[in-house]
């Protein structure tokens, strides 16, 4: 029972925290650009995974990343693009939901 009172000490702040500048970046971007780049957590779920668990680094795994990345990336900039001067908010949204 301690290590699950610990773990949840641990966890629990962390996943307050990104809930809510999910939830704060919604007024300031579109829902659907909100969902792709709070989506994008494939990064660094990879590179911890190779500090932390230790797993086997390849040029595969890296490419898909990447492309997930540049799908991503791509998808923001044409909304910014097609959004253009309607908000000034959206980019300061957008780095809310890296966060």
């Amino acid at each position: 029972q301690r290590q699950t009172l610990f773990a949840a000490a641990v966890i629990c702040p962390l996943w307050f925290s990104a809930q809510w500048t999910f939830n704060a970046s919604l007024g300031m971007t579109s829902v659907s650009s909100n969902t792709v780049l709070s989506n994008c957590s494939g990064i660094a779920t990879f590179f911890l995974s190779i500090l932390v668990l230790k797993e086997e680094f390849s040029a595969t795994k890296l490419a898909s990343v990447l492309l997930c990345m540049g799908g991503s990336i791509m998808y923001t900039l044409g909304d910014n693009v097609d959004n253009l001067g309607k908000s000034s908010s959206t980019l300061s949204g957008y780095l809310i939901a890296l966060l």
